[in-house]
């Protein structure tokens, strides 16, 4: 039977456009349902809990009442309602557009689609850029720690100085007398690479508020300006799990995108710290 089924993600910073698939909803009008949602989900990295949790918790409950059991058919799971909740989603929480799948049961489609496209995306997340970011500290600290007059910094959030602008994160600041850098860590080693363009291109748009209207850091605990013209380089590495081809016109096209943006861009295996003291 062909079911639809629609993803489920958590934005847990929308000033970085950066969202976490956490669950998948499967179900037909006139067949079966199922929901399978990650575990803990709705409490993690400062997004709004409430938000989520309670998004998350009515579609819990309108699956296992899909025997019409509700009082209200208004309160009934179908797809109408999924599509509504597509077009009403909020900055934390959101429903992607409905794909097609092909399986026995709704809790198979379920299954299916959250093993490979929120269990793995959990494990993606975890390693590929943690890794990157573990190789870009180690190369920090092996080169900068011998000199008195550069400091280094981690998890760094760049306020705009325009009103209403959301913070955006760097992975880096280089910090050397009056003078300061920005890096930011991308990993392609991702098993949903559409998910990957929009975090960067959101990432991007922050990007582009910085270069418009400047920004200010805290680095410990003074405050810093950023100039429109803050050099900022990205690190990326180059481990590919698709064809080449797609490789290859991935990485044209958002390199093309880091250097409208005035952002240099070097792969981990050419990276040197250095490159962040001009």
């Amino acid at each position: 039977m062909i079911y639809q089924t629609w993803l489920l993600r958590q934005v847990p910073d929308v000033a970085r456009g950066e969202f976490r698939n956490v669950g998948v909803v499967a179900g037909a009008d006139g067949g079966d349902w199922a929901a399978k949602i990650l575990p803990g989900s709705s409490q993690r990295d400062g997004a709004r809990v409430s938000d989520i949790g309670d998004a998350l918790r009515d579609l819990e409950r309108r699956v296992s009442d899909q025997q019409g059991w509700l009082a209200s058919v208004d309160d009934a799971i179908s797809e109408r309602y999924m599509h509504l909740l597509a077009e009403l989603g909020n900055n934390s929480f959101r429903v992607a557009d409905p794909r097609p799948v092909l399986a026995e049961s709704a809790t198979a489609a379920a299954e299916m689609l959250f093993s490979h496209l929120v269990q793995r995306e959990q494990q993606d997340r975890s390693q590929a850029r943690t890794l990157l970011r573990k190789l870009i500290h180690e190369k920090l600290a092996q080169s900068l720690s011998s000199l008195s007059s550069v400091e280094f910094f981690e998890h760094v959030s760049a306020s705009p100085s325009v009103e209403n602008a959301f913070p955006l994160s760097f992975d880096f600041a280089v910090e050397q007398g009056s003078s300061l850098e920005l890096a930011h860590a991308w990993s392609f080693d991702m098993m949903n690479l559409d998910n990957l363009m929009e975090k960067i291109q959101a990432w991007l748009l922050g990007v582009s508020i910085i270069r418009e209207h400047g920004a200010t850091v805290r680095l410990d605990s003074e405050q810093h300006e950023l100039r429109d013209d803050t050099p900022i380089t990205v690190v990326y590495d180059t481990v590919w799990r698709g064809p080449a081809e797609e490789r290859n016109s991935l990485l044209r096209n958002t390199l093309s995108l880091f250097e409208h943006y005035e952002i240099d861009a070097t792969p981990i295996s050419s990276f040197e710290p250095e490159m962040l003291l001009r």
